[in-house]
């Protein structure tokens, strides 16, 4: 007991290593998996392109917020250094926005290839299509977790070398960091899927549309 109690945080860094570990590795075996035909591939093409679109105009904007919020937490452990904020805390959070937003970013790459080679999978057996889905729902859950414990066992070691009597207290600036990046992604990507799927119900109309117009100019 007391082996873990001393090296807990280590423990905790070589757990989180094995999870990001596994998360590439499920993400390789997924990427080998074969991708359909060529009308599949080009579906998929548009998906991840939209996909990336959407995430890199995100980022972009939450990066802006964590900006302000990192200079404003700066500006308050100076004001208030006695009430629990420290000059660690503003670093804390801007390590969790950055494990935050790599996962999700991480998260969306594999989802948006996962999905096509489910369907091909699925094609040739429900159980094929199972283990592909499944595996493309522990890389994003791994990750998450991964990360996650990664950020905190190696901020705990650095805080602890420079300032151990406030070093927990700091790292409550992880977890504020991680939620702000992940509720901005959750109500963005909230408001892009319905927009996504009323463009594809669009699409779908107009190409129905445009068929039954070529088959009538064509009746004799």
């Amino acid at each position: 007991m007391d082996f873990l109690a001393h090296n807990a945080q280590w423990l905790t860094l070589i757990a989180a290593v094995i999870g990001i570990g596994f998360a590439v590795y499920q993400r390789r075996w997924i990427l080998a998996q074969p991708a359909g035909n060529e009308k599949m591939t080009r579906i998929a093409g548009y998906i991840q392109r939209g996909a990336q679109a959407f995430l890199q105009r995100e980022l972009r904007s939450v990066g802006i917020l964590v900006i302000i919020v990192f200079v404003v937490l700066m500006l308050l452990s100076f004001i208030d250094g006695d009430g629990g904020m420290t000059a660690l805390t503003p670093f804390a959070y801007l390590a969790g926005a950055i494990a935050s937003g790599l996962t999700g970013f991480f998260g969306m790459y594999i989802a948006v290839r996962a999905n096509v080679r489910t369907a091909q999978a699925a094609s040739n057996s429900l159980n094929q299509g199972l283990r592909v889905a499944f595996a493309s729902g522990s890389v994003m859950g791994t990750m998450v977790v991964g990360l996650a414990l990664f950020g905190i066992a190696l901020l705990f070691i650095i805080f602890t070398a420079i300032d151990p009597v406030n070093a927990v207290n700091a790292l409550a600036g992880f977890s504020f960091g991680a939620t702000s990046i992940a509720i901005f992604a959750r109500v963005g990507g909230g408001i892009f899927t319905p927009r996504q799927r009323m463009s594809a119900r669009i699409w779908s109309a107009r190409r129905r549309l445009a068929s039954r117009k070529t088959t009538r100019a064509t009746r004799p």
